[in-house]
């Protein structure tokens, strides 16, 4: 994965992707979902 992002625990089952420079929350959701994410935003389809 790159490293330009960080996924951290939010609350209960839900997850954060934050920019790893800024600490900028860009998406939230589960795990799977911030994977998907990640790997969207980087395959150039977000």
């Amino acid at each position: 994965m790159n490293e330009k992002y960080r996924v951290d625990w939010y609350i209960d089952n839900t997850y954060q992707v934050l920019d790893r420079e800024t600490d900028e929350q860009l998406h939230q959701g589960s795990l799977s979902d911030c994977e998907a994410w990640i790997r969207l935003r980087e395959g150039g389809y977000l």
